[in-house]
Formats: C-alpha cells, structure tokens, sequence
C-alpha cells in the first residue's frame, strides 16, 4: 500500500485489484453463486423428472450456496470500502472495488445529503476502468447516469478524468432515489441482515424461479448496503 501527501494529509493509495483478502471474498462468492445455479438447474430437471423429493433437496442447497454467495459479497464490499475511504476528506467518497450497484446506492445516499445540506463540490472517485472486465468502465457511466437523472452540476476533474465533481446545491432528486434509500435504511436496526430466506413451496414453473431470483438479488443488495451505509454516514460526518 503506498503513501502519498495530499496537501498537509497522508493519503494511502490502496489498491483492491491486488489485494488478495477482497479477491479472495468475491472469488469465493462467484464460486458459490456458480454452484447456486448449477443446482437450481438440476432441481428444476429433477422436478420435470417427477423425482420431488430430490428437486427439493437440491433446491434447499442452492439456497445455502446463494446465502454463502450473499454474504461473502457482503464481506467484500465492506472490507474494500473501509479501506478506500478510511483517509477521505468529508466531501469525497471512494467507489472503487464496488458493484454498479453497490456504488448506485453509495452515490443515491451522498448526494440526498448532499442536496439537502447545499454541498456545491462532493468529489466521487469512480476510477477510469482500468480494472473492470474488458477495461471497460462501468461505474462511471452509471454515477453519470445519475447526475443526469438529478439534473445536477456535473464534471470530470480537470486534473483527473477519474473523479466526478458534483454540485449538489441544486437538482431535482428524484422521489424514487428516496424510496430506494428508505427501503435499505429501514433495514439497518434489524438485529441481523443475514436471515435465512423463508421457506417457500417449490414450484418448477420458470415464472416463480425468477421471482425467487430476484427476491434473492433484493437481499443480497440490501445486506451489502446495509453495511455500506453505516461506514458512508461516518465519512459524511468526517472533517465537518
């Protein structure tokens, strides 16, 4: 991890792409997350086959592979957004090392109260996608998405076409950025986020399974944004 001055401040530049912990932690989600849709394939075949009892055995694995997938996300994105903005000033968040939407939420959340308080220079690192599959960036098109959908003041640093600098003073926050926030909010006081899915009857119609996925999808990005959105108040509130 190397050491640069930023002014009178120490900033460490670290870097997830070589860090084996947070490669390790989405390594292993993938692997699981693979493993969740192998056996929800053969659980589907085994229901057609008219073996239920099996369909439903394999069913229930793939279930404990997509909460080992969750929470090692989870992990991962916690431990790799700690480490990026430990050392940021009040008016900068760190985005790298996030999923799109991981770094969605992040974004919704800062510029809320960003808007709210009249921060006219909230600086977002989104990186120039050096480390995104294909070297193509992913992160920036979606935060540009969202300055454009908030009509706010926006720019690439003159000094660095790796941070976006937003006005939030003005703008229109959309109403459904509110009720995308308030609905992970709501999930912060709950004594834990990893509670096990409840059972429902299996069903083989790929309706149902893909509702099921993406029930399971809305978990996963509600325990990762849960933590995220405890250690995104605590930059908020640094140097202020």
């Amino acid at each position: 991890m190397a050491e640069a001055a930023v002014g009178t401040r120490q900033v460490f530049d670290y870097n997830h792409s070589s860090d084996v912990e947070y490669k390790q932690l989405r390594e292993q989600a993938q692997r699981h997350f693979k493993t969740h849709k192998q056996l929800s394939a053969e659980s589907q075949q085994a229901y057609k086959n008219g073996d239920k009892g099996r369909a439903k055995q394999l069913s229930d694995k793939s279930h404990q592979e997509h909460r080992q997938f969750q929470q090692l996300n989870n992990r991962a994105a916690e431990f790799v957004f700690v480490e990026n903005n430990k050392d940021s000033m009040s008016n900068e968040i760190d985005l790298h090392g996030l999923y799109v939407s991981e770094a969605e939420y992040v974004v919704k959340k800062r510029l809320i109260y960003g808007n709210s308080h009249g921060e006219q220079d909230i600086r977002i690192i989104v990186g120039k996608g050096k480390h995104s599959s294909g070297g193509v960036a992913k992160i920036k098109p979606a935060v540009e998405g969202l300055c454009q959908e908030a009509n706010f003041q926006w720019g690439m640093d003159s000094k660095n076409d790796g941070v976006i600098v937003v006005n939030a003073q003005n703008g229109n926050i959309p109403n459904q950025w509110h009720k995308d926030v308030e609905s992970v909010d709501s999930t912060i006081n709950q004594p834990s986020t990893y509670q096990p899915a409840q059972q429902m009857q299996y069903a083989p119609q790929q309706q149902q399974t893909n509702a099921n996925n993406n029930n399971n999808n809305n978990n996963n990005n509600n325990d990762v944004f849960s933590s995220i959105l405890k250690l995104l108040c605590i930059c908020i509130q640094k140097n202020m």
